[in-house]
């Protein structure tokens, strides 16, 4: 090979070398710019992370202080149906409080209140049921005892004429599915209307100062 060949074989590989020098260069300079980019996504992410477990643990001690609440209000709200138990039955025993235990009979439905008379009733169990069974009807104890498959008998009282008057205000408390539940005047005008004449009526303590009644319980019947 001739001196020119030589000269010329030497210049190619500088140009060769210069070129792939300037690629290789370009490629790092281009890995550096994606891994600063990728530094920045990353340390946005963990920003917005933070920002997040910031949230969660804010709603989760949020939500522990709600349910602290809530559990104090229930025990409060137990305290006071004990209470209100309580000043019904002492309100039951106070001087001057008349107690009626029948049926509802000649309602008269007024704007806020309702007026009635008593079917009044005694309500006998065991041996006075019994032996009132005995002498009132004169048959025999298997008889009695037919009468008294659910161990109570009701008796018929003489009725007075009074009138007595019940309103929004008083408390009113009925039989639901074995259960004693507090409820209001209409429902109880409704269940009065629908079985007032009938066999089959329910039966009420009521509980009267001075002609108001201030206090119905409906009896609960086996």
């Amino acid at each position: 090979m001739n001196k020119g060949w030589l000269i010329a074989v030497v210049v190619i590989l500088i140009i060769v070398g210069s070129i792939g020098s300037a690629y290789m260069l370009r490629s790092v300079g281009s890995l550096s710019i994606d891994l600063e980019k990728l530094k920045v996504i990353t340390e946005n992410q963990q920003e917005k992370l933070a920002v997040q477990e910031e949230e969660i643990a804010k709603l989760t001690e949020d939500n522990t202080e709600v349910l602290s609440q809530m559990e104090v209000l229930v025990a409060d709200n137990e305290i006071m149906k004990a209470e209100m138990v309580y000043l019904k039955d002492a309100f039951i025993d106070l001087p001057g409080v008349l107690t009626r235990f029948g049926a509802i009979k000649k309602m008269t439905v007024r704007n806020g209140y309702i007026e009635f008379q008593i079917d009044e009733k005694e309500w006998l169990t065991d041996e006075a049921a019994m032996n009132y069974i005995l002498e009132e009807f004169d048959i025999s104890i298997e008889q009695a005892a037919e009468m008294l498959t659910n161990g109570y008998y009701v008796k018929d009282v003489e009725d007075d004429d009074v009138v007595y008057r019940l309103t929004n205000e008083s408390f009113i408390y009925l039989n639901i599915e074995g259960e004693e539940v507090e409820t209001n005047l209409n429902e109880l005008i409704l269940k009065a209307e629908k079985y007032i004449a009938q066999v089959n009526y329910p039966l009420f303590n009521f509980y009267v100062i001075e002609n108001e009644v201030v206090e119905v319980i409906e009896q609960y019947i086996p």
